[in-house]
């Protein structure tokens, strides 16, 4: 009987010595994921971000199409616009930075080939889930791809070498979130988080041949060109709506 006992104290001190030190970056799985996925998409990469956005993504459009008053339908849209934003700013963008630049660029893959401005915009957007011809769109002029994402009534253009400061006020007057710019023979992206605009685009500047996020202030790109547009995608009901496949 003694030695009984004693053999559940061991096998239980035991258990309790393994819990200790199993690794504490182990990943959880939840009951209905497959295995599989952990390892087509490890935890953190930028393939993993694009999944988790596609289940939140399929997940927005299963609630719009159910049965729900307009009033809720019109929260949860409210609500995609924020998503949109935070994502594209704080998931998306800081794995494209560094990425290196180059005229015929095309890379899908953040860190990896290299690309040019106008794939920059459009692979950020299809990644998000934007229904947009990336190729075709990456390669029309700056200001035909941002009205062929969002509406006359937020698009802002600016002729004659509008002053870099009038511009950004401009810019700010038009509220925070994310903007395309288009530039005489450049494109990208603008942010504006209330405090300051940021210019995050794929530059061939030289010594610089990358992505980059730089203030819209004081950027070369922004104070040189002659030409400028902006259509602010992030606050746009019918770009929202495309977004969700709603229309």
């Amino acid at each position: 009987m003694t030695w009984r006992y004693f053999s559940a104290f061991a096998l239980l001190m035991i258990l309790m010595l393994m819990a200790l030190y199993l690794p504490t970056n182990c990943v959880v799985l939840p009951a209905d994921q497959p295995m599989h996925i952990y390892k087509k998409y490890p935890p953190g990469s930028y393939l993993a971000k694009k999944y988790d956005l596609e289940q939140r993504h399929t997940n927005n459009i299963e609630t719009l199409n159910s049965a729900l008053p307009i009033d809720r339908k019109l929260d949860i849209l409210q609500k995609a616009m924020r998503t949109v934003t935070d994502i594209i700013e704080k998931e998306i963008f800081p794995h494209w930075y560094n990425t290196d630049y180059d005229f015929y660029g095309m890379t899908e893959t953040p860190g990896k080939g290299k690309i040019a401005c106008g794939y920059f915009v459009t692979t950020v957007l299809r990644d998000v889930g934007v229904p947009i011809e990336r190729v075709k769109m990456a390669q029309a002029a700056s200001e035909v791809m941002i009205k062929n994402m969002t509406d006359e009534e937020n698009i802002r253009r600016f002729p004659n070498r509008t002053p870099i400061k009038k511009f950004i006020r401009a810019v700010e007057n038009m509220g925070e979130g994310i903007f395309v710019v288009g530039l005489d023979t450049h494109a990208g992206f603008l942010f504006y988080d209330g405090v300051e605009a940021r210019f995050i685009h794929a530059t061939a500047r030289k010594g610089i041949n990358r992505v980059i996020n730089e203030k819209a202030v004081t950027s070369p790109s922004l104070i040189r060109s002659k030409y400028k547009v902006v259509g602010k995608i992030s606050t746009d009901e019918d770009f929202i709506k495309r977004w969700l496949e709603l229309q």
